[in-house]
């Protein structure tokens, strides 16, 4: 999704979240009784790290509610830093939105966070890639 939706230069990550994210993610809020959102993560170590950094290493930026977002967005996204701060800054953002209606649960980094409890059986896991991490939720 974040490479799909880049905002504009002239927003602030806090304003990048309040009006590009959070109204595309409420359809899946106001939907699903649960919604998952999982992020990659980032290693130094790992060999995935390698073939990133063989492509570039963009512009690296900090990530906080006022910094201005950039303009060259694909650049931002090379970093590995960047997007990091990114997804750490979006989970906690989305864990903490007001009016939401289900249960939402966030990767954050290797932790889990959510705007309501997480049971003890929502373990966090150490998979680098989004598509090979799973949350298992049972019924309760």
């Amino acid at each position: 999704m974040m490479n799909t939706l880049p905002p504009s230069s002239k927003k602030t990550f806090e304003e990048y979240f309040n009006e590009d994210i959070l109204p595309k993610m409420q359809v899946y809020f106001r939907k699903y009784e649960r919604t998952d959102i999982v992020f990659d993560t980032y290693r130094e170590s790992s060999l995935k790290n390698e073939t990133r950094t063989n492509r570039g290493k963009g512009i690296r930026r900090r990530v906080t509610s006022t910094t201005k977002a950039p303009g060259n967005w694909r650049a931002f996204l090379q970093d590995g830093e960047n997007k990091t701060e990114l997804f750490k800054f979006l989970a906690d953002k989305i864990s903490d939105a007001d009016g939401l209606v289900n249960t939402v649960i966030v990767t954050k980094g290797e932790d889990v966070v959510s705007n309501r409890a997480v049971p003890q059986e929502v373990k966090p896991c150490n998979h680098e890639e989004a598509d090979t991490r799973f949350l298992y939720m049972p019924e309760v």
